[in-house]
């Protein structure tokens, strides 16, 4: 990466920080490019250089944030040493530390998503980004299958479930629900999911 390329990612990470401060201080609807302009130190030139419109800043930071948990959990089970239980158990332990990470910006993005619902481009984002998840889950799938320590007559569709199931956990958790102890119904949910995919009880501690 070349010194411009480099300047160019800066700003968009000093953008995108600044963005965040303000839809969390005053939700997305408020929040104005000017407030973003003020917290991040730059120009107003320079922020609508990079991003024309509200719209656009918050499509951005979806992108980078779903990007970076996709890359994230690749490298995490990227190593062939791994077995499919052990990639799953992997995976499961990463999306519950990401729901701490991530529950302060679902009231935005719950906000931003009410208001831009009916925009194609947004709703083409969030159907897309749910795409290399499933993908990657399907994979690990279909290894346990290969190996013999999962049975499921559909690893896509079983995928699908683990995923939006834990979109479910996050949102209930972001929202404020009391139902218990988030720590002890995630690790049930893992037991659960393992021996819903035909994982035998020894190897599920």
């Amino acid at each position: 990466m070349n010194r411009k390329d480099e300047l160019s990612v800066n700003r968009r990470r000093q953008i995108h920080a600044a963005a965040l401060t303000c839809f969390g201080q005053k939700g997305f609807h408020r929040a104005t490019m000017d407030d973003i302009v003020a917290e991040s130190g730059l120009s107003k030139g320079t922020l609508y250089w990079y991003f024309p419109s509200k719209k656009e800043l918050f499509a951005s930071l979806l992108d980078d944030a779903m990007q970076q948990f996709g890359n994230e959990w690749q490298a995490l089970v990227a190593s062939p040493e791994l077995g499919a239980v052990e990639k799953l158990k992997t995976s499961l332990a990463f999306f519950k530390t990401e729901m701490v990470k991530m529950s302060p910006l679902v009231d935005i993005l719950l906000e931003a998503w009410s208001l831009l619902r009916h925009d194609e481009d947004i709703e083409k984002r969030l159907r897309d980004f749910y795409i290399p998840f499933v993908d990657l889950m399907t994979r690990i799938i279909e290894d346990g299958i290969a190996e013999g320590v999962f049975d499921v007559d559909s690893p896509q569709e079983s995928a699908i479930v683990i995923v939006t199931l834990f979109d479910g956990i996050l949102l209930a958790i972001s929202t404020g629900l009391d139902l218990g102890d988030w720590n002890q119904i995630l690790d049930s949910a893992e037991t659960m999911i393992l021996r819903a995919l035909g994982v035998r009880s020894e190897s599920l501690a």
